[in-house]
C-alpha cells in the first residue's frame, strides 16, 4: 500500500472514530429528548401541476377533536437533512405526536383551494422508528371570481433561496424569438460553451431538467435550441439528490441542477413552436417543437434540418470566441420524441425518449504544428480534406414503482450508430520553419522550388477510407425496501450490457524521407476489425442503518463481470499486382493477410467493492464519507505475429471514491424576499480517483501499421491515481431589496505515477516512436477562483458581474531526440481570466457591455524551451431595443484581440458585427427575423492551441458570412377551465 493510501487510510480511520463519538454524543442528547414522540410529515401539492404549496395551513385534532399542537404552515427545511428539498423552500409540514396507536384528523386550508380532509392512523411503531412519512396530499382550485389586479413588475434578477439560485425569467429583456439558449446566457455567473455544456461559477451543471424531469435523457442542446423562452418563469440551480436518494431520505451523490420552470400557462395543454427560414451562401434552417402537457405527463416531438454548425445567434452573448469556431459544413436532419409520465400520487413514474439523427460534414484543415525538442524545434504542415457521414439511433426508457416500503426502478438502453468517411491528408516535416506553404507546394516538393528540400525530414500522402457501425443494449433494475417499524433499507440490483461493433478500413499511404524523391514506403492496407464485442454483467445489494437522527451507515457490495473480445486483421493489398479501387476488395485479398499487422485480444475483468458509508450531521454540519476497499482482477490476452501474451494482474485499493467525503457547514440564516436563505454556505470536497492502463499498452510488442507513428507496449505500467480536494464559500448580503452573491472557490488536485504519452522523435524521418510512461510526480492543478455578482438601483435596472480566477497547471511528460531515451521534463502554465458583464435595463431597452481578458505564460525546465506569454482580449456591446409597432432590433458588436505570438497570422484583431431585426405582427402568432452574420466579413478561421509537447495552429472551413430570413409560428392551446368573471378583468402594470 503507497503512502497516499496509507494517509487516506488514517484519515478515514480518524472520521470513522469522529463518527463513533458524534453517535454516542448524538445518542446522549436523544436522551435529553423526549423519546415518546413520533414525528409525522409530508407534502401538500396542488392537483394540477403537482407542485408545492406554500404558505398552506393545516390543524391537527385528535379522535376526540382536541388540537394537537399549534397550527401548521407548510414550508420550511428538514431538521436533519441539507439536501435540496431541505434547504430549498418546499411544501413541508411536520408534527409530534405520541407513541401510542391513534387516529388523528387534519383540517387543510388555503385561500385559493378546497379545504380538504384527511384522516391519519398511527400504528405498529418500531423501537428505532423515529419518524414517518405520510402520502402527498392535493389540494383543488376554488372556483374564484376574477376582478380588477394589480400587478407590479418585479425586477429582481436573481436572489438565494436557502442553498438554490433562482434567477427570474422575467427580468430579462429578450429578442422575439428567442431560445432558452439566449435567456442562459444572460444569467449572471452562467457560462454557455459549445454543445450544450452550462457552467455556473465555473462548476460544471450535470443535469438540466424541464420541470424538475429529465428532457431527453440529458441532452441540453436540444431544451436550448427548441424551449421558447417566453414559456420559462424562473430557472432554479441547485444540488440534487436522485429520486431513490429522495425516496430514501438521504442526500446521496449530488449533481449541480439546472431546473427551468415554466409559467403556469404553458403546463397544461399543447405547445407548439415552428420555424423555418432560408439565406445567402445556400444557408437554410428548419425547426419544430410539439409539446403536450397534462397533469401528470409530458409528451415532446423535436425536428430539425439545417446546414448551419454554427449555432450563434445576433444579439446575444455567449462565450463564443473565433478559436471555438466550428470546422467545416455540416448538413443535419434530426427527428426525436421524449415522454414522461407518473401517477397522480407518484407511486410509479415512467419516462424514455429516442432520436434518429443524420449528418453529413465536410472537413477542409490546414495546421501548422511546432514540435518541442530537446536540440531545437522542428515543423510539421499538414492539410486534410475530410468527408463525414453519420447515422445515430438511440433510445432510453425507465419506469420506477414505489410506496412508502419498497422503490423499484427499472431501465434499457439502446444505441446503434453507422458511419462512413473518405479523408485525404497531405503533410510534410521540416527542420526549420517554412513561410506561406500550400498542399499544392507539398505535392510539387521534389518538382518546385529545390530550397524547400534542404529543410525537409518527410513528406507524407495519405487516403482513408472508414465504413462501419456499433450498437449497445444494456439494462438495469434495482429493488430498495424499507424495514417496517425502522428508518433502514436495503437493496438488490443486477444488470448487463452488450455491444458489437465492427469497421472496415482502407489505407494508402506514400512517404517520402529527406531529398529523395522514390518513395521510401508505399503501402495500400485493408483492416478488418471485428469481432469487437463487450459482455458486461453486474450485481450489487445494500444495507442502510439508522441510528438516530444525526447518524446514519451502510455497507454495500457490488460485483461486476466484463468479458471483451476485440479482432482486427491487416491485409496488405500492395502486394496483389492490381490493388483496386480504395473502398473496395480486390479478388485473392485473403492471400495477403498479414500477421504482423493483425491481431486478436480477450480481456476478462472481474471487480469486487465493499463499501462503508457515512452520514452524520451535528449543530448544523453535515459529514459524509463512503471509503471503499476494492479488489480487481484483470486477465488480459493478446495475439499477434503467431506470439501469445497474456497479462493477468490483480489490484487491491483502499480507496476514496470520487467527491466520497464532504464536509458542508450553512449558517447565519436571513430572511430575503420573505424566505429564509443563509448568508454563508461552506463547503469541502475530498476526492481520490485511481486509473488503471490500457492493458494493450501494456503488451511487450512493436506496432508499426503507421510507419510514422510507431507504438512499442511499456509492461511495467502501473495505476495512476488523483486525489485533492475543493473548497467553496458562498456569500449573500442583502443590499437594500436586491442581493449581492459571491462564490469563493479553492482547488487542488495531485496526480500520482500519471499515465502520459511519450515518445522518440527521430529528427532524420520524422517518425515517432510512442509508448506510454508512469511519471510519478509532477503533474498537479491549483486553482482560485471568485464570482461576486450584484443587481442594483432604484428599479434595479443595472447588474453586475464578474468572474475572475488565477490557475497554475504544471505537467510533466516524457520526450527523447533519436537514439536517447526519453527523459521527463516538466511545463507549467500561469493562467488568468477576468470577465466584467455589465446590464442596463432602460424599460424594455437593455444595453450590455462584456470585457473579457484571458492571459497566460507557458515555460519549461528544458533549457532550449522557447517561452510563450500571450493574452486573448475580447469586448463586446450588446444591445435589445423593442421599438414600436411590433419591431424590434437585436445586436452585438464584438472585437476580439490577440497578441503576444510574435506571428502577424495570430496577433489579430478581428471586429465582429451581428444583427437581427424581428417583427411581430399584432394579435398573431407569428414572429418574422431576418439575421446578418459577420456583416463586416471580418471572421477569423484561425484556432490556437499548446501543451507541454507542441503549439499547433489551424486554419479550417467556416461559414461564410451570410443574410438569413426566419419565420416563427407558435401557439399554446389550453384545456377549457371553468372560471366564475363577474367583473371586468383589468390589468395594471406598475413599475
Amino acid at each position: 500500500m503507497n503512502g497516499i493510501n496509507v494517509f487516506l487510510l488514517r484519515v478515514l480511520t480518524a472520521i470513522m472514530l469522529s463518527a463513533s463519538c458524534l453517535s454516542v454524543s448524538a445518542s446522549a442528547q436523544d436522551k435529553k429528548e423526549d423519546k415518546s414522540k413520533l414525528t409525522l410529515s409530508g407534502f401538500i401539492k396542488e392537483s394540477l401541476g403537482k407542485k408545492d404549496l406554500l404558505k398552506v395551513k393545516i390543524v391537527v385534532t385528535d379522535s376526540l377533536g382536541n388540537m394537537v399542537g399549534d397550527t401548521l404552515t407548510t414550508g420550511g427545511y428538514f431538521s436533519w437533512e441539507s439536501s435540496t428539498q431541505s434547504i430549498t423552500e418546499r411544501s413541508h409540514y411536520s408534527f409530534k405526536v405520541p407513541r401510542t396507536n391513534a387516529v388523528y384528523n387534519l383540517e387543510i386550508m388555503h385561500p385559493e383551494y378546497q379545504t380538504l380532509y384527511h384522516t391519519v392512523i398511527v400504528d405498529k411503531i418500531g423501537r428505532r422508528e423515529f419518524t414517518r412519512e405520510l402520502p402527498n396530499l392535493f389540494l383543488q382550485r376554488a372556483p374564484r371570481q376574477l376582478g380588477e389586479v394589480t400587478v407590479t413588475a418585479s425586477k429582481i434578477k436573481f436572489y438565494n433561496r436557502g442553498d438554490t439560485l433562482v434567477y427570474n425569467a422575467d427580468a430579462f429583456e429578450l429578442a422575439e424569438g428567442s431560445m432558452l439558449d439566449a435567456l442562459v446566457k444572460q444569467l449572471p455567473g452562467v457560462e454557455l460553451r459549445e454543445g450544450g455544456q452550462i457552467y455556473v461559477n465555473g462548476e460544471y451543471v450535470e443535469s438540466l431538467l424541464l420541470n424538475g424531469k429529465d428532457f431527453f435523457n440529458g441532452n441540453n442542446e436540444l431544451m436550448l435550441d427548441n424551449l421558447a423562452s417566453y414559456t420559462v418563469n424562473n430557472i432554479e440551480v441547485y444540488k440534487r439528490s436522485s429520486d431513490l436518494d429522495k425516496w430514501a431520505g438521504v442526500k446521496g451523490e449530488q449533481k449541480l441542477t439546472m431546473d427551468v420552470k415554466l409559467k403556469k400557462e404553458y403546463n397544461a395543454g399543447w405547445l407548439i413552436n415552428l420555424e423555418g427560414g432560408g439565406g445567402t451562401s445556400e444557408r437554410y434552417m428548419g425547426r419544430a417543437f410539439i409539446n403536450r402537457f397534462t397533469n401528470n405527463s409530458r409528451l415532446t416531438f423535436v425536428g430539425n434540418v439545417n446546414n448551419l454548425n454554427d449555432n450563434r445567434k445576433p444579439g446575444e452573448s455567449s462565450t463564443w470566441t473565433p478559436e471555438n469556431n466550428t470546422a467545416g459544413t455540416m448538413r443535419t436532419q434530426m427527428g426525436a420524441f421524449d415522454y414522461n409520465a407518473q401517477h397522480p400520487e407518484e407511486t410509479w413514474k415512467a419516462s424514455g425518449n429516442a432520436m434518429v439523427r443524420h449528418t453529413t460534414q465536410d472537413d477542409a484543415r490546414d495546421v501548422r504544428r511546432t514540435n518541442f525538442l530537446p536540440g531545437g524545434d522542428t515543423y510539421d504542415y499538414s492539410f486534410s480534406r475530410n468527408k463525414f457521414k453519420n447515422l445515430t439511433l438511440n433510445t432510453g426508457h425507465q419506469f420506477s414503482l414505489e410506496s412508502k416500503r419498497y422503490y423499484l426502478d427499472l431501465q434499457a438502453n439502446g444505441y446503434y450508430n453507422k458511419t462512413r468517411s473518405d479523408a485525404n491528408y497531405d503533410a510534410a516535416s521540416f527542420d526549420k520553419e517554412q513561410q506561406r506553404l500550400t498542399v499544392q507546394d507539398i505535392t510539387d516538393l521534389f518538382s518546385g522550388d529545390p530550397s524547400k528540400l534542404t529543410d525537409l525530414i518527410n513528406r507524407t500522402h495519405t487516403r482513408t477510407f472508414n465504413s462501419g457501425h456499433s450498437g449497445n443494449a444494456s439494462f438495469n433494475t434495482y429493488y430498495h425496501y424499507k424495514i417496517p417499524r425502522t428508518n433502514d433499507r436495503f437493496n438488490i440490483g443486477f444488470g448487463g450490457s452488450y455491444s458489437d461493433e465492427k469497421s472496415e478500413v482502407w489505407r494508402d499511404y506514400t512517404v517520402n524521407y529527406g531529398q529523395n524523391p522514390t518513395p521510401a514506403i508505399r503501402e495500400n492496407q485493408y483492416f478488418d476489425n471485428s469481432p469487437n464485442r463487450n459482455v458486461s454483467f453486474n450485481t450489487q445489494a445494500a444495507y442502510y442503518c439508522t441510528f438516530n437522527r444525526d447518524l446514519s451507515i451502510g455497507l454495500t457490495y457490488s460485483y461486476y463481470h466484463a468479458d471483451q473480445k476485440r479482432d482486427s486483421y491487416m491485409y496488405a493489398l500492395d502486394r496483389l499486382g492490381e490493388m483496386g479501387i480504395i473502398g473496395a476488395l480486390p479478388e485473392g485479398y485473403l492471400n495477403t493477410f498479414d500477421a504482423a499487422g493483425s491481431y486478436r485480444s480477450h480481456t476478462v475483468t472481474n471487480t469486487h467493492t465493499a463499501r462503508i458509508f457515512f452520514e452524520i450531521y451535528k449543530n448544523g454540519w453535515s459529514l459524509r464519507t463512503s471509503p471503499r476497499v476494492e479488489y480487481l482482477s484483470r486477465d488480459f490476452s493478446y495475439f499477434r505475429n503467431n506470439a501469445d501474451y497474456r497479462i493477468s494482474k490483480d489490484y487491491t485499493s483502499f480507496i476514496a471514491s470520487r467527491y466520497s467525503t464532504s464536509l458542508d457547514k450553512a449558517f447565519k440564516k436571513i430572511k430575503y424576499a420573505g424566505r429564509d436563505t443563509y448568508m454563508h454556505w461552506l463547503s469541502l470536497q475530498l476526492t481520490c480517483n485511481p486509473t488503471l492502463p490500457d492493458p494493450s499498452k501494456m503488451v511487450d510488442i512493436t506496432d508499426d501499421n503507421d510507419p510514422m507513428n510507431i507504438w512499442v507496449g511499456n509492461p511495467s505500467l502501473k495505476k495512476s491515481v488523483e486525489y485533492g480536494g475543493q473548497l467553496s464559500w458562498d456569500i449573500n448580503i442583502p443590499v437594500k431589496s436586491y442581493m449581492f452573491t459571491n462564490n469563493l472557490e479553492l482547488v487542488y488536485t495531485n496526480t500520482r505515477n500519471a499515465l502520459v504519452n511519450g515518445y522518440t522523435y527521430d529528427t532524420s524521418t520524422g517518425v515517432r516512436t510512442n509508448r506510454t510512461y508512469n511519471v510519478e510526480s509532477g503533474n498537479y492543478v491549483a486553482k482560485i477562483h471568485i464570482s461576486p455578482r450584484l443587481q442594483f438601483g432604484s428599479k434595479g435596472q443595472f447588474t453586475v458581474s464578474y468572474r475572475g480566477g488565477l490557475d497554475y497547471n504544471h505537467y510533466a511528460d516524457m520526450i527523447g531526440i533519436n537514439a536517447t531515451a526519453p527523459a521527463q521534463s516538466s511545463v507549467y502554465t500561469y493562467w488568468q481570466a477576468h470577465t466584467l458583464n455589465f446590464s442596463w435595463n432602460l424599460g424594455k431597452q437593455t444595453l450590455r457591455f462584456m470585457g473579457q481578458v484571458n492571459s497566460r505564460h507557458t515555460d519549461s525546465d528544458r533549457p532550449d524551451f522557447k517561452a510563450i506569454t500571450a493574452t486573448h482580449s475580447n469586448l463586446m456591446l450588446q444591445g435589445q431595443f423593442k421599438l414600436p409597432k411590433g419591431f424590434g432590433i437585436s445586436t452585438d458588436f464584438t472585437v476580439y484581440m490577440r497578441r503576444g505570438y510574435g506571428s502577424p497570422e495570430l496577433d489579430t484583431t478581428d471586429p465582429v458585427w451581428n444583427m437581427r431585426l424581428t417583427y411581430t405582427p399584432p394579435k398573431s402568432h407569428w414572429v418574422i427575423m431576418l439575421d446578418g452574420f459577420d456583416m463586416l466579413n471580418q471572421l477569423s478561421n484561425v484556432n490556437y492551441s499548446v501543451n507541454a509537447q507542441g503549439r499547433t495552429i489551424t486554419y479550417s472551413n467556416v461559414l461564410p458570412r451570410y443574410a438569413m430570413l426566419h419565420l416563427q409560428y407558435r401557439i399554446n392551446i389550453q384545456p377549457k377551465k371553468k372560471i366564475i368573471d363577474n367583473t371586468r378583468r383589468d390589468f395594471r402594470i406598475v413599475e
